[in-house]
C-alpha cells in the first residue's frame, strides 16, 4: 500500500461555519446555518434551519434554506484545480474576501 502525503489546502471559512437570519412568513425570524452536522456518525456538512418545516423534514431543504443558500461563498481550492491556488496578498478568500482556513488532506 502506498504512503499518503499530507497536504494542506485552503478553503473559505463559510465551509465550516456560516449563519444567516431569515424572516419567516409570520413575521418571526429563523436561523439558517451551515456547518458540521450534529449526527456523531456523520462527518459531512450541511444546512440546518430552526423552523418547524425543517424540524419535521430534516432531509428536505425548507424555503428559508433555499432563500439564502446561494449567499454562502463555499470557495475551496478544489474549484481551482489545474492552476496555482489563487490567494489574495492578505490571505483572504479570493471569492468573498472572508477568512480562509486550512484543511489537511491525504493524497
Amino acid at each position: 500500500m502506498p504512503d499518503l502525503t499530507i497536504e494542506t489546502y485552503s478553503w473559505c471559512k463559510s465551509n465550516e461555519v456560516w449563519e444567516r437570519k431569515v424572516s419567516g412568513s409570520k413575521g418571526q425570524f429563523h436561523t439558517v446555518s451551515y456547518g458540521k452536522l450534529s449526527n456523531p456518525k456523520d462527518c459531512s456538512h450541511g444546512y440546518v434551519c430552526d423552523c418547524l418545516s425543517f424540524k419535521f423534514h430534516p432531509h428536505k431543504p425548507c424555503k428559508h434554506i433555499l432563500v439564502v443558500q446561494n449567499e454562502r461563498c463555499s470557495w475551496n481550492v478544489e474549484a481551482c484545480w489545474g492552476s496555482a491556488e489563487p490567494r489574495s496578498a492578505d490571505g483572504k478568500c479570493p471569492k468573498c474576501g472572508g477568512e480562509l482556513t486550512g484543511i489537511r488532506v491525504g493524497v
